[in-house]
């Protein structure tokens, strides 16, 4: 389970990606509590949808609670 732990992030921790391409290094903004139906979480900005970007973002989302359909966090 590869975001076992997400809930336990904290602002602005690292989170490394490696790819074919190189290493990419985000960082934390939040954490938020969404219903499953909730897919604007996804768009490429979530907190602005009309925001067109060619910058890179990363979504992580995991059940909540573990193997729960309740929520996604």
């Amino acid at each position: 389970m590869p975001f076992r732990y997400i809930d336990q992030l904290k602002l602005n921790d690292a989170i490394v990606v490696e790819t074919p391409d190189g290493w990419y290094t985000y960082r934390f903004p939040n954490l938020e509590y969404v219903k499953p139906s909730e897919i604007g979480v996804l768009l490429d900005v979530p907190q602005m949808p009309e925001m067109q970007t060619d910058d890179r973002y990363i979504t992580l989302t995991a059940c909540s609670p573990l193997g729960s359909l309740a929520e996604r966090i």
